[in-house]
């Protein structure tokens, strides 16, 4: 009976381990030219819960499509520089270790920043955040974003709602 007892134990313990194991999000690695590869090629921009890793330069991109950046941490610096996006910006719980260039950018959809859940932060920025000349022509979402260096909005407009 003590064998028996130990395989039930083993067996329950198992799939409790496998339950655990699938309903974990994993964060993968990513490297940015994939990510620029991806983008360039206008494939679905989907790299939620992903760490980029390297320089991601997509400036002057004009980005038709939603762009989803969930839960994404960039190791390296972020150049958005110019950029367009056409469809809806998602970056909730995003980090950005070091700069983040979004200067002279359009975010003609919505584009979101922060997190509309109480329980966790929003986005985190601990370069310099750079949204100078951005135009957000929807809603703009920093609801519980960090900014741990300086952040320019200079000469932005926001033709919506801003929430910060």
């Amino acid at each position: 009976m003590g064998d028996r007892t130990g395989l039930i134990f083993a067996l329950v313990f198992g799939l409790i381990a496998l339950s655990i194991a699938n309903g974990a999000e994993m964060q993968k690695e990513i490297p940015a030219s994939q990510v620029r590869a991806t983008i360039e090629a206008g494939q679905p921009a989907e790299f939620d819960n992903y760490t980029v890793v390297g320089n991601l330069n997509l400036s002057e991109f004009k980005i038709e499509g939603p762009v989803h950046f969930n839960s994404t941490l960039f190791q390296n610096s972020v150049n958005f520089d110019s950029t367009v996006f056409n469809g809806t910006a998602y970056f909730y719980n995003s980090t950005f270790n070091d700069d983040a260039d979004f200067g002279y950018s359009a975010f003609n959809g919505d584009a979101y920043f922060g997190n509309s859940n109480d329980y966790d932060s929003g986005t985190t920025f601990n370069g310099i955040a750079n949204f100078h000349n951005s135009s957000f022509n929807n809603d703009a979402n920093f609801y519980k974003s960090a900014f741990n260096d300086d952040a320019y909005f200079y000469d932005s407009a926001f033709n919506g709602t801003a929430y910060f």
